[in-house]
């Protein structure tokens, strides 16, 4: 069953109706739903264009690049290349790494991670 709406949190980019599921995990992968960012008021989408200009080129943010591939594969029900224990092993390198508890940018699209799953 997919998530409800009502599960974004207020300063997000409000969900459609959807006809299917599979639709609604589609927008929900979108990556500007997982880089939201409800403190900047002025601005959610900062670190979605942010990503989109320059951050997924970045080394530091290759696991982070890792994880949100994985979390499409997963949501996608793609269970042969992405079972539940392989996203699982993902996320936690992603966590793990130094560059995390560094650039809040991690934390924000982890919050958004888990509501999207």
């Amino acid at each position: 069953m997919a998530p409800p709406n009502s599960v974004l949190r207020t300063g997000s980019p409000t969900l459609p109706v959807f006809s299917s599921p599979s639709a609604e995990r589609k927008e929900l992968l979108k990556a500007r739903r997982i880089f939201v960012d409800p403190s900047n008021k002025a601005d959610p989408l900062h670190l979605y264009k942010k990503w989109e200009d320059d951050l997924q080129d970045k080394p530091e943010y290759q696991k982070l690049g890792n994880a949100i591939r994985a979390i499409e594969l997963f949501m996608s029900r793609d269970l042969e290349n992405m079972p539940a224990h392989k996203l699982k092993k993902v996320l936690n390198a992603w966590v793990k790494d130094p560059n995390f508890s560094k650039d809040p940018v991690h934390k924000i699209a982890l919050t958004n991670i888990h509501q999207i799953l």
